[in-house]
């Protein structure tokens, strides 16, 4: 049987070559996840071909977080601010993980474009961390403003 790949596996293929780093086996069709910073990444297949997901975790939601209005509030109100500057999005997933994901037009992408990509999905979650952090502790607010955390950061262009 003749194998062909989808736009996801050729874009991750070479990224792989890019970065010098030699593949296992055969890039799954249903995308890739690694551990870059602590943080989970996925570059995810959509129906549609020409477009994938890149998806970073934020972090896991206690309960009282999940059952916070004022989180959910303040998530809707930075997506309605994004949504002019940017792709990236938060939303909460079947696990209660809070992440940041971005459609990806692929033939726009290139390999070599992997790695901003990556990096933004990365600070903007380590941004809307510091941002979730806040909005459950006073003291950790404190902090993750002078740390730079701020809901600005995730809302940038």
């Amino acid at each position: 049987m003749l194998f062909r790949s989808n736009s996801v596996q050729t874009l991750l293929a070479g990224f792989a070559q890019a970065q010098g780093v030699d593949l296992p086996g055969e890039i799954d069709p249903g995308g890739a996840e690694i551990e870059i910073e602590g943080r989970k990444l996925r570059i995810l297949p959509t129906d549609i071909d020409s477009v994938a997901i890149i998806e970073v975790d934020v972090c896991e939601l206690s309960e009282a977080q999940r059952d916070s209005a004022d989180l959910l509030l303040n998530l809707h109100q930075l997506n309605h601010e994004a949504r002019f500057t940017h792709g990236w999005m938060a939303a909460i997933d079947d696990l209660d993980i809070l992440v940041v994901s971005a459609p990806m037009q692929l033939a726009l992408v290139q390999p070599e474009d992997l790695p901003d990509l990556i990096e933004d999905g990365l600070d903007r979650a380590e941004s809307l961390a510091g941002v979730v952090a806040g909005l459950s502790s006073p003291t950790l607010a404190v902090e993750a403003q002078t740390q730079g955390a701020d809901s600005g950061a995730f809302i940038r262009g």
